[in-house]
């Protein structure tokens, strides 16, 4: 893009970005990734990854970008995460979801990460003057105990959720309880 916000390039349209935010980080120095916003071309929702061009003098004269349709990253967390019983999700520090998996394994019909059901009372709590990491407990909707375990992705206020049930996380854990009673009888 032109530091003016029009495109460079082939483009049959004209289209200009110098409204969008990531634009204007740009300009001032800031390599950023967007929010979640509509394309202008395909209006579909997607994020946009966006660097400043120098010259010899380090002066911005253009902007480099890349966007990410939001399907293509929901399709990136498709990932297997304890043995398929596990879900990811990306979610921003007000809540909102930016992106999770799209599989049979993922019921939750939510758009705000405030809308589970947090026991204990405990809240996701992504404030700047806390930690950026957690583990809390959540119910579904058949009030089965689910983990959630949280930390900051360090792009824009976004993090990465890992949510999978209390049975589960257990059966993981349960060969290194093992193994920690078994070194405390021996050494203790």
């Amino acid at each position: 893009l032109r530091t003016n916000g029009e495109v460079l390039g082939n483009s049959t349209k004209k289209l200009n970005f110098s409204d969008r935010e990531y634009f204007k980080k740009v300009l001032e120095g800031e390599s950023n990734v967007s929010e979640i916003i509509t394309d202008k071309i395909t209006g579909e929702l997607e994020s946009v990854f966006a660097v400043p061009i120098y010259d010899e003098n380090r002066k911005v004269i253009g902007v480099l970008v890349a966007a990410k349709n939001i399907k293509e990253l929901n399709y990136m967390l498709n990932t297997s995460i304890y043995n398929g019983k596990g879900n990811l999700i990306i979610a921003d520090s007000t809540g909102n979801i930016v992106a999770s998996q799209k599989d049979e394994n993922y019921n939750y019909k939510i758009d705000n990460v405030s809308e589970f059901n947090f026991v204990n009372y405990d809240k996701l709590n992504t404030s700047s003057n806390t930690s950026n990491k957690g583990i809390l407990c959540i119910e579904d909707y058949y009030s089965a105990k689910k983990y959630l375990v949280y930390q900051s992705l360090g792009i824009n206020d976004w993090y990465i959720l890992s949510i999978a049930s209390v049975s589960v996380i257990d059966n993981v854990m349960q060969p290194l309880y093992i193994v920690t009673r078994i070194m405390l009888v021996i050494f203790f």
